[in-house]
């Protein structure tokens, strides 16, 4: 799952995203997306050393991780076929 935290909304976590998910690729693994409006992966934006405060960023973490679970399921399954 990648997850990036920045200072600001648009800080650069896409970018450090598009990077972890180039040495997933590298190295064979399946890198997984989320849904809009994160389709990179989850990016939070950290407030105060926490990232509570922000709705946005964790909705979209949690649907990554929906995400992430889904692909698992799908693999598992064409694994036992």
């Amino acid at each position: 799952m990648n997850l990036t935290v920045g200072a600001f909304r648009n800080g650069g976590q896409e970018m450090t995203i598009e990077q972890i998910q180039a040495i997933l690729l590298c190295y064979g693994m399946i890198p997984v997306g989320g849904h809009a409006p994160a389709f990179q992966g989850a990016t939070l934006l950290s407030s105060n050393d926490s990232v509570t405060g922000d709705e946005l960023g964790l909705k979209t973490a949690a649907q990554l991780g929906k995400h992430v679970a889904e692909v698992a399921q799908r693999l598992a399954a064409a694994r036992k076929v």
